[in-house]
Order: structure tokens, then C-alpha cells, then sequence
């Protein structure tokens, strides 16, 4: 860079704004993080800025209680003088990065201020109150209501007085107080800057621009990460730019500058507004654009801000829950300035304006000094009603401001002349260079592939064979059919036989399958003391109870001109003792109470106050983590004592509880499946389940996807090297299956095909299921799979029965388990041609995860352990008089129909 230059100039942060000393010789060599550059000691010790506090009073406490609007009035400022040196600082990689942390101390400046803090008084949300009550409609019914209870009998009201320095610098909160003297470790103390004073916002590593002058100041990692991890998208995760107190020389109008900012749990950018001039310095005003806190309905890049995806605001206020240990805080501009109107006018007493509120940095673009800048932003709460509570019952939801803090610095009158007279001797093209964006692209032509004539003319007969035997639409028959509807347009020698019509064969035993047959099996605890000693548990398997499953599809409704079909799939159960070992209403089994360790699972992810709290209350009723039912109580259900309890409190839930409560005559979902119409292939495949294409459980695309059948029926021309999807509700997911043998069933032959045993197995090896690890990266080993997303948080675990394919340290666990292949196995014996299926076998296993819960003594030697419940084995084989047809029909097809593959 041509030209060297003597000058002292002032660095300013965004987020607290640094004035510093900078440059004695080039831009390039003296605007880096070095121990010899000018800049350094200034942005190793900046000196101080200082922030403004203002708060929101609250005049109606009483009519925003009863439904009506609240009005707030300002108060403020209150002054404190921020000083922020660097610490711990360490060059890194060669000096191209370096470590620092920037604690922050804040000392009180009176005469600043408009009062004394220590004095002044303010009414405000009662912050801790708000955030234990918006945790909890995301809890259970049971947890809910106690919870509720027993902080209305405490009468803590929604709104609080405090002075200004209680709010700000804490203050003996009674709720916390409560908790801290059963839990001695959680702090009794809350404040807006509680602990803050002295502290720093995180462990920042730093670009040095040692190597690229653009790179000065940008922030490599922070806290160890280049990306968060709170948002839902990559683009709304990553951490850009710098942390506001200093950029890259030779600045441009038309670039955008980034910067991440710790208030907001996120990186924001800023856009050219205008050329300004202070203390006679040209510079540039950068503030943060509309767009950056838009709704995503205007802004579709914001919608990653929205957690859980979805769940979003609307334009100038962002959430940061996620980032605020679940607290309903939200930010924004004060007084809402850039924000929707309704955000606005929710409240009496707000006023934007430009003037005051916006966020801006000026910027002498040569040097890339921040010469003035000011950083605004607003803290609110979410209130809305809260079942449980009734004084939140007439309020109406709104977005509370508390207050908002105006940080402020600008280049003092020393530096501002050093800077004039660098600047002065600066050649004008200097302070107008712009860095070249370059581009570099390179045109690749890449050969695609090449096929041998002889396998296509292969593919083409086949082709052609099975568009005769299928179907296809046929030229003729198409311009006959408008002037005569009855004739089709399709050929086939099949066409329509294997499709879900109802003028096809199969319809009717589609629509009315004949019953199969469904065998529980429980694994009876025999030694329950030694387990919770911290022994191993030991299991002996009782069963079968046998139920005969009729189901029929209902409501069948067409769509789409037929090629799709809506149905509801009813199961009843009816007990057959003839094929059972005993009478469930009278045998015993010993198992684990599943609603007990359902609560207790939820406890170890709330407060210390809530987990203590419920604790406390389960452990006075006594009950214990293994319970005694006959088998159909278990089953069909009983009246448990936990729900019992509930119910008292809250007549809507039910007080019973079973494996199959309520099941019996429901169905699955509602499903909407292909017909076949158009694409054998498609046949019986499921378009939606429950109104949906894909779940939202899992956390990833490939996870979430529904694929295949319902494991009723197949497409025809099956063939061994295919994987065949079944989407299984009981495993909240789809599953594949592979051809394993050919078997032959009462006569016929068939191929067998099997789940293998990649489709449980554990993400460390076969790294397409960690998707199902939710969160992610909470994953188990091979052979098991949690579905807590789709089972209401419940520890639930499946598997195929006693741990079959399943890592082994799951078998050892418990004593009494035999896995083997011939009882354990779930398979498909399908004949190939049509596609049905002559035999089948459906097993998997219930487990429920036991592990250690603080605040529960009884639970405090066990070994975390994935405990069987029960298993199922659900059969089906064809009749004779089915199966008799069956071998008629294929005596009669030519036999290359049977052995042809489509490609």
C-alpha cells in the first residue's frame, strides 16, 4: 500500500466501544493485533465507555392484570462508566490468531445520572416468577399442577417493586430463597447483572490480520466454536464478523459489516445509511438494516431464529430463550423502534424514534476507525396466561419491555485532530480503495457415462414386457375414451388386478384382511431388592396371552381421480385362552412402573426448585419404582395412584393407566396411501400419515422421511437384490428390510426378507442413524432405539425381543435374557411375482430407560439400565383355500413371468 502515515485515532465497540491509539506507518503493516503494531496497546487497554440504563415503569399493574392494556413510563438514565481491558491474551498459530477474554467492570457516574439507583424505585415484572411459569405448559399435567399450587400459596404477585440497583445488581428473591434452602447450591439472589460485574462474555479468539488485512479483528472462535449450536438453521449458527471494536481498513459503502453480539446470542450485519462528519471527520454510518430482525414471512432467511423451527415472532423482536436457559426474554430496539406496529401499540407510554433508538457505528473508511458510535438494545418478557395460575387468567399475551441500556462513545477531541491531520496527508485515493473482489471460476466439462448398446435393448424387452403385463397407456384405447368414458386408456394383462380399486381382486381383502394373531409376552422381575442395592436385575419371561387382531380399513374415501386412497385402519383385540398359558386377569407380573419413572425421567432437565419440589411430593406418597399387576391391568389398564392424584386436581386427565389403554377398536393415524394407478411400483405406498409427508421428530431430513408401505402390501415383480421400507408407528419410523433366503410356504415359493442388522445399529457405525439421536448427538448403541420424541418425553426404548441383534453389554445387563434368531427374528416371507405377502412376523420389545434421579433416595444405587418390559409376537400365515390359488396362479404363469427383475 503506497504512502506511510504518522496517527493516533480511537477504536470504538459496538457492544461497549473502545477508544484507541493506532498507526505510525502503513495501513496494511499497522492495522494488525500485534505485540509491534500501533493498535495493540489500545486494544489491549481501551478506555472506558459509558452505558445508560433505563427502565419501564409499570402505572397499571392492576388493569393489565384485568385484561386491559398496561401503561409503562420511562425512568432513566442510569449512568455507569464501563471499563473493559483485555486479559489473558495469547498469540496463537504463529501470531495470525490471538486469545483474549474482556471482563467488564461498570462504576456508577451521578452525575450522568437522573437519580440515585439505590434509592429510586421501579415496578417491573417479577422476572423469576415468569420464567418458572413459562416452563410450565411444556411439563405434565401432574408436575403442572403441583408446581402451580404451591407457588400461588406463596402469593408472589407478576409484577415486583424494587429499587433500580436491586434490579440491576440483585436482590434476595423469596422464590429462590425457597429453593435455595433445599437446594444450598442454587444462588437466592437474583439481578439483571447479577455476577456480571467483573466478568467477561466468553473466551474470544481473534483473527490478527497478520496474513489478510480483511481478516483484521474477526472473531475465530468463540467460547471454542466457530458456529453455535441454539438455531435451527447453519446460516442463522455461524459467528461472523467481529465483536464490534474494530474492522478492516478501507471500508466500503456498498459492504456489508458483520458482527456478533452476545446480548443477542447471535451475529447481526450492518448497512451504509449516510456520510456523516464529527469533530470534523468524514466517516461512513453503518446501522443495523430492517431485515436484520424481520419475520421470516418478509424475511425468509430469519426463519432459522425460529426455535423450535416454526415458532416465530414477527418483525423487530427476536427470542433468545434458547441461549437464556429456556427464560421467555426477548430482544429488541427500545421501544420497539423498526418493530410490527402491534408490538408497539400493545403498550401505553412507547414513543420511537430514529433519534434515539436506532444502533449505528461511524466509521472512517480508510483506517476502519470507529469515530462514534452507539449501541441500543431492549429486554422484554413473554407474559401470556398460564394454566395453573389464576392471576394471569384475564391477561393478554404481550411482549414486555423492562428496559433498554444506551452504550455511547466518540472519539475524543485529542485523537480527533490527530486523526484530521493523518487524514490531511493521507493521498485522497487512499482513504477511496476498495479491495477487489476476485472471482475465480473454472468451466469443467465432466464426461457423465457411457451405456452399452446390448443392455439397453436388454432393458428396452424388459421394459416393454412389463408394460404389457402392468399396464400402460395405450394410444388406441386413448382417443376412444373421450367419446366413450367406460373404455380405458390403460392395457395390461394385469392392469388394475394389484391396484387399490375397487373393481381390483385384491380391494376387499385389502380393505378386509383376515384377523391375526398378537402374543404378549412380560419379562417378571424376580429380584427387585438386589437391583435397587445396585445389583444386576434378573427377568423370566411369561407369555404368551394371545389376542386375536381384527382390523378393517375404514372411511375409505378416493382422491386425486383414484390414484390415491384415504383410510382409517381399527384394530380390536379379543382375548383367546386356547392359545395363551393363562388367564390375564388373574396372573401376576412384577414390572416397572412405567408412570413413575415417566415423571422421574422428566425431573433431571427441570430447576433445581421444580425437580425438588415434585420430588419431594412423589417420595411422601410412597411409591415405589417397580409396581405388582395382574397382566391385563398392565395391559388393558388400572387406576393408578399417581394419575389418581392428578385427576383430583385436574378432572381432565385420566387416572388410568395401560400399555394398550384405550387402544382397543383406535387405529394408527390416518393414512393416505398410492393405488397403483399410475406406477405399479408405487403400490400401497403411503403418500401422508397424519396429514404429513415427512415427521419433525427426528433430526434429520433422511430420518424424518415416511417411507414405503404399511407393511400390508407390496408392489408385484419383487426382487432379491431390492430393500423393501415399511413405515412402523411402533418405532416412529420408517425401517428398511432385505432379502435374506428363499423359503417355500405351504407350497410356495418365496422370498424371505428381514429387517438387517444396520437398521438399528448404533450412528458409530452406521452413521445414517444419527439422525435418530435426539438431541442430537444423544445417541445409544446398536440393537436399540429411543422414541421419547413420540412417546410424550417417556423413557420408552424399542427393540427386537430379549436384545436380538442388539450390542451385548444390553443382554448382560439383565439376567434371564435369551436372544436367538428363530423366536426373536421379525421377517416377510413374500411371493415374488405379486408382491404378498404368505407369511409374516412382526416382534419388538418395550423398554423403559432406569437410571439414578436426584431428589429420589430409593434410586440412588441403581445402575443406569435399558429395563424389558414386554414383548410382542404378532403372526400371520396364508390360509389353505388362499393358498391353494395362489400355487393355481402360479402354475399358470409363464414361468420367466416368476424369475423376471425390473432394473
Amino acid at each position: 500500500m503506497p504512502g506511510s502515515m504518522t496517527r493516533k485515532c480511537c477504536a470504538i465497540y459496538t457492544t461497549g466501544f473502545v477508544c484507541a491509539h493506532l498507526l505510525t506507518v502503513g495501513i496494511a503493516l499497522e492495522i494488525t493485533l500485534t505485540e509491534k503494531s500501533q493498535v495493540f496497546e489500545s486494544w489491549k487497554n481501551p478506555p472506558p465507555s459509558y452505558l445508560e440504563y433505563y427502565f419501564f415503569n409499570v402505572t397499571n399493574p392492576e388493569v393489565f392484570m384485568a385484561g386491559g392494556k398496561a401503561s409503562v413510563k420511562q425512568i432513566g438514565p442510569y449512568t455507569y462508566r464501563v471499563h473493559r481491558p483485555r486479559e489473558n491474551v495469547t498469540f496463537l498459530e504463529n501470531g495470525t490468531k490471538v486469545y483474549a477474554l474482556n471482563p467488564k467492570t461498570f462504576v456508577f457516574v451521578p452525575e450522568k445520572s437522573v437519580g440515585d439507583p439505590q434509592v429510586d424505585i421501579v415496578r417491573t415484572v417479577n422476572i423469576p416468577l415468569v420464567t418458572i411459569m413459562n416452563e410450565l405448559p411444556s411439563y405434565s399435567f401432574f408436575l403442572r399442577t403441583i408446581v402451580s399450587m404451591y407457588i400461588n400459596s406463596l402469593g408472589i404477585e407478576l409484577f415486583m417493586t424494587r429499587t433500580v440497583h436491586e434490579v440491576l445488581w440483585g436482590f434476595e428473591d423469596p422464590l429462590l430463597t425457597k429453593l435455595h434452602s433445599m437446594k444450598p447450591e442454587v444462588d437466592e439472589y437474583f439481578g439483571l447483572m447479577w455476577k456480571k460485574n467483573g466478568t467477561h462474555e466468553g473466551e474470544f479468539v481473534f483473527h490478527t490480520g497478520e496474513q489478510n488485512y480483511l481478516d483484521y479483528g474477526k472473531i475465530d472462535t468463540w467460547n471454542g466454536m466457530r458456529e453455535m449450536s441454539w438455531w435451527s438453521s447453519n446460516q442463522s449458527n455461524m459467528i461472523n464478523g467481529t465483536d464490534g471494536t474494530v474492522f478492516h481498513p478501507l471500508i466500503n459503502r456498498d459492504e456489508l459489516l458483520y458482527i456478533f453480539v452476545a446480548d443477542l446470542c447471535r451475529s447481526i450485519h450492518l448497512a451504509y445509511v449516510e456520510d456523516v462528519e464529527v469533530k470534523g471527520i468524514q466517516a461512513y454510518r453503518f446501522a443495523p438494516p430492517s431485515d436484520v430482525l424481520m419475520s421470516p414471512k418478509n424475511n425468509p432467511t430469519n426463519a432459522g431464529f425460529c426455535v423450535p423451527a416454526g415458532d416465530c415472532l414477527g418483525t423487530g423482536v427476536l427470542k433468545v430463550s434458547v441461549c437464556r436457559e429456556g427464560a421467555p426474554i426477548v430482544v429488541s430496539s427500545p421501544h420497539f423502534y423498526q418493530a410490527d406496529p402491534a408490538y408497539i401499540n400493545a403498550i401505553d407510554g412507547l414513543n420511537p424514534k430514529k433519534e434515539e433508538h436506532e444502533s449505528y457505528l461511524d466509521l472512517q473508511p480508510t483506517t476502519g476507525v470507529p469515530i462514534r458510535a452507539c449501541k441500543r438494545a431492549q429486554l422484554n418478557m413473554i407474559l401470556k396466561r398460564v394454566q395453573g395460575f389464576p392471576k394471569t387468567k384475564n391477561i393478554t399475551k404481550t411482549i414486555f419491555p423492562i428496559m433498554f441500556v444506551n452504550e455511547m462513545a466518540t472519539i475524543d477531541d485529542e485523537s480527533a485532530a490527530q486523526m484530521r491531520s493523518l487524514l490531511l496527508n493521507t493521498p485522497q485515493y487512499n482513504r477511496s480503495l476498495k479491495p477487489n473482489k476476485k472471482k475465480n471460476i473454472t468451466e469443467t466439462i465432466f464426461p457423465i457415462m457411457s451405456v452399452n448398446e446390448a443392455i439397453m435393448n436388454k432393458l428396452n424387452s424388459y421394459s416393454f414386457f412389463l408394460r404389457t403385463l402392468w399396464g400402460f397407456k395405450d394410444p388406441l384405447l386413448t382417443k376412444v375414451h373421450p367419446t366413450k368414458p367406460e373404455v380405458d386408456e390403460y392395457f395390461g394383462l394385469m392392469w388394475k388386478e394389484v391396484t387399490l380399486t375397487e373393481k381390483s381382486q385384491v380391494y376387499e381383502s385389502w380393505k378386509n384382511p383376515p384377523p391375526s394373531y398378537l402374543e404378549y409376552y412380560f419379562f417378571n422381575v424376580t429380584n427387585p431388592e438386589v437391583f435397587m442395592a445396585g445389583g444386576k436385575a434378573s427377568v423370566k419371561q411369561i407369555g404368551p396371552y394371545t389376542y386375536r387382531v381384527h382390523s378393517s380399513r375404514e372411511n375409505v374415501t378416493f382422491l386425486e381421480n383414484g390414484t390415491k386412497v384415504y383410510a382409517l385402519n381399527p384394530k380390536t383385540f379379543v382375548f383367546v385362552p386356547e392359545k395363551s398359558i393363562g388367564d390375564p386377569q388373574v396372573d401376576i407380573v412384577r414390572t416397572v412402573n412405567i408412570p413413575f419413572v415417566t415423571i422421574m425421567n422428566e425431573l433431571p432437565s427441570y430447576s433445581f426448585f421444580l425437580r425438588t419440589i415434585v420430588s419431594m411430593y412423589i417420595n411422601s406418597l410412597g411409591i415405589e419404582l417397580f409396581m405388582t399387576r395382574t397382566v391385563h391391568e398392565v395391559l388393558w389398564g388400572f387406576e393408578d395412584p399417581l394419575l389418581t392424584k392428578l385427576h383430583s386436581m385436574k378432572p381432565e386427565v385420566d387416572e388410568y393407566f395401560g400399555l394398550m389403554w384405550k387402544k382397543n377398536g383406535t387405529h394408527e393415524g390416518e393414512f393416505v396411501f398410492h393405488t397403483g394407478e399410475q406406477n405399479y411400483l408405487d403400490y400401497g405406498k403411503i403418500d401422508t400419515w397424519n396429514g404429513m409427508r415427512e415427521m419433525s421428530w427426528w433430526s434429520s431430513n433422511q430420518s424424518n422421511m415416511i417411507n414405503g408401505t404399511d407393511g400390508t402390501v407390496f408392489h408385484p415383480l419383487i426382487n432379491r437384490d431390492e430393500l423393501l421400507y415399511i413405515f412402523a408407528a411402533d418405532f416412529c419410523r420408517s425401517i428398511h428390510l432385505a432379502y435374506v433366503e428363499d423359503v417355500e410356504v405351504k407350497g410356495i415359493q418365496a422370498y424371505r426378507f428381514a429387517p438387517p442388522s444396520d437398521v438399528l445399529m448404533s450412528p458409530k457405525n452406521n452413521p445414517t442413524n444419527a439422525g435418530f439421536c435426539v438431541p442430537a448427538g444423544d445417541c445409544l448403541g446398536t440393537g436399540v432405539h429411543k422414541v421419547s420424541v413420540c412417546r410424550e418425553g417417556a423413557p420408552i426404548v424399542v427393540s427386537f425381543p430379549h436384545f436380538y441383534q442388539a450390542d451385548p453389554a444390553y443382554i448382560n445387563a439383565i439376567d434371564g435374557l435369551n436372544p436367538n434368531k428363530e423366536e426373536h427374528e421379525t421377517y416377510l416371507d413374500l411371493q415374488p411375482t405379486t408382491g404378498v405377502p404368505i407369511r409374516a412376523c412382526k416382534r419388538a420389545q418395550l423398554n423403559m430407560i432406569l437410571k439414578r434421579v436426584p431428589g429420589f433416595p430409593k434410586t440412588k444405587n441403581i445402575t443406569e439400565t435399558i429395563f424389558p418390559i414386554m414383548f410382542i409376537n404378532e403372526m400371520a400365515t396364508t390360509d389353505d383355500e388362499s393358498a391353494a390359488q395362489m400355487r393355481s396362479l402360479l402354475l399358470n404363469t409363464p414361468q420367466q413371468n416368476r424369475n423376471i427383475k425390473p432394473k
